[in-house]
C-alpha cells in the first residue's frame, strides 16, 4: 500500500488474522467517538467519487443514497487536551473506505487535523501541528476474502501543518465481500511541534459489505 510517493513493492506485509471486536481505550484526555454527518467545504469533503472529480449525483433521492454509503464507510474520533489555561487543543482522524464512482475500486484513506480552542473567546481556529507515526506497520487495508486478510504499510510523518492527508494504492471491489481499514500508532506535536505532544491513538473503521450492509468496527491491529 503505497502512501506518499514511496515504491508501491517496499514494507508490504500480508497477514491472516481473526475478527476482534474493537476495546475502548481509558486515558488522561478525553474522547469522542462519532460518525461525521456533515460534508466539510474542504479537499476531503467525502469518500465517494464526487468528491473526487466524478459527476455528482442527479436527483435527490440519488443524492441521499450516496451520502448513506459515504457514511457507512467513514468513522471520525477526536481527542482533546487542555492547557493550563484552558485552552483546548483537538487532533481529529477521520477513516475512509474511500471508493470510486463507478464503486469497482477502493482505497484507503486517512485524514489528521489540528484545531485550538480559545478559553476566553471559544473560538476554534486551525492548529498547526507535527503529525508523527511510530516506526511499524501504520496502515490496513483488510478484505474477508476468502478470509480475514490484510495488507499493512508504514505511513511517514508530515508538517507542521494543520490538516493531512493519507491514501492508499486502488483495490478492486467484489460484491458480498467486506472490507475495513485501519490507522495505527500517530501522534500530533501541537503548535507547530514547539507545544503539546500527544499520547499515540488508532482510529479504525466499520465492516463495510459491498452490496451490503456494515458491521461493527473493526480493528486487527489491536
Amino acid at each position: 500500500m503505497p502512501l506518499d510517493s514511496d515504491n508501491a513493492q517496499q514494507g508490504l506485509v500480508r497477514l491472516r488474522l481473526p475478527v476482534p471486536m474493537c476495546q475502548g481505550h481509558a486515558g488522561p484526555v478525553r474522547q469522542t467517538c462519532r460518525f461525521a454527518r456533515r460534508q466539510d467545504a474542504s479537499k476531503d469533503r467525502g469518500v465517494a467519487g464526487a468528491a473526487h472529480g466524478g459527476p455528482r449525483p442527479g436527483g435527490r433521492a440519488e443524492c441521499r443514497a450516496s451520502w448513506r454509503q459515504q457514511l457507512s464507510r467513514l468513522y471520525e474520533k477526536d481527542w482533546t487536551w487542555s492547557d493550563a489555561n484552558g485552552n483546548a487543543y483537538t487532533l481529529t482522524a477521520r477513516i475512509a473506505i474511500e471508493v470510486t464512482t463507478a464503486g469497482n475500486e477502493g482505497r484507503f484513506r486517512l485524514r489528521l487535523k489540528c484545531t485550538r480552542t480559545d478559553s476566553v473567546t471559544g473560538r476554534t481556529a486551525a492548529n498547526n501541528c507535527l503529525f508523527q507515526f511510530e516506526f511499524g506497520l501504520n496502515a490496513w487495508w483488510c478484505d474477508s476474502s476468502p478470509s480475514w486478510d490484510c495488507v499493512t504499510r508504514e505511513l511517514h510523518d508530515r508538517g507542521p501543518s494543520s490538516e493531512e492527508v493519507w491514501v492508499g494504492t486502488w483495490h478492486g471491489l467484489s460484491n458480498g465481500v467486506t472490507y475495513a481499514v485501519e490507522a495505527t500508532q500517530f501522534r500530533a506535536i501541537f503548535n507547530g511541534g514547539a507545544g503539546h505532544r500527544g499520547d499515540l491513538h488508532t482510529v479504525c473503521s466499520y465492516r463495510w459489505t459491498k452490496g451490503g450492509s456494515t458491521g461493527s468496527l473493526y480493528c486487527p491491529a489491536q
